[in-house]
């Protein structure tokens, strides 16, 4: 009986060791989260830069559209409204993968591991599932203003379709707000 004991003690010291081993470092660990942040970091800037851009494409192409409606040239228009709906085409489907970006966020959070769950400061806050949201309904936000501007033939009216469209635009060159629900108001440290 001593012998199995000892024989037990022995085997647990043994995979206990081989654990403790295997074990990353402190370091290495913290190493691997700030790369991770970097890398985080860094998308998210590529992001930014990305939507500045093409805020900026679509704010001068609709100045180049004004214009060429200011001069009567019905070449040009036609030219710059076909731009303005290409741009809004490429804006939207790059509003698609932002969505689907956030998706895999909402899902990795919803489904992730219980403290990637509690770190949401028990419901009260949760900006995947709000950004989510917010982009899905400005999608839909898109759509329907390039729709409008697409059907509508008087400069007025798609002058100030266009304009609506680009303060959406403009939206996503500003940083994220954080959201708080009902209980916002509690310190999530306490």
């Amino acid at each position: 009986m001593k012998l199995a004991g000892v024989f037990l003690s022995l085997m647990l010291l043994l995979i206990g060791g081989v654990l403790a081993a295997e074990e990353p470092s402190v370091e290495k660990v913290a190493d691997e989260a700030v790369d991770e942040i970097q890398a985080e970091n860094a998308a998210e800037k590529a992001v930014h830069d990305a939507a500045v851009d093409r805020y900026e494409r679509f704010r001068h192409a609709i100045d180049l559209w004004h214009d060429a409606n200011l001069k009567g040239n019905k070449k040009l228009i036609k030219q710059y409204s076909h731009d303005l709906f290409m741009l809004m085409e490429h804006d939207i489907q790059y509003s698609r993968l932002a969505l689907a970006g956030t998706a895999v966020k909402v899902n990795r959070v919803a489904y992730g591991p219980k403290q990637d769950r509690e770190s949401t400061y028990g419901g009260v806050y949760s900006r995947p599932k709000s950004e989510f949201e917010r982009k899905q309904s400005e999608i839909l936000a898109k759509r329907r203003l390039a729709e409008s501007a697409r059907k509508s033939e008087a400069f007025s009216n798609r002058f100030r379709l266009f304009n609506d469209y680009l303060e959406l635009m403009k939206r996503a060159t500003e940083p994220a707000k954080v959201e708080l629900v009902d209980g916002g108001d509690v310190d999530p440290v306490e």
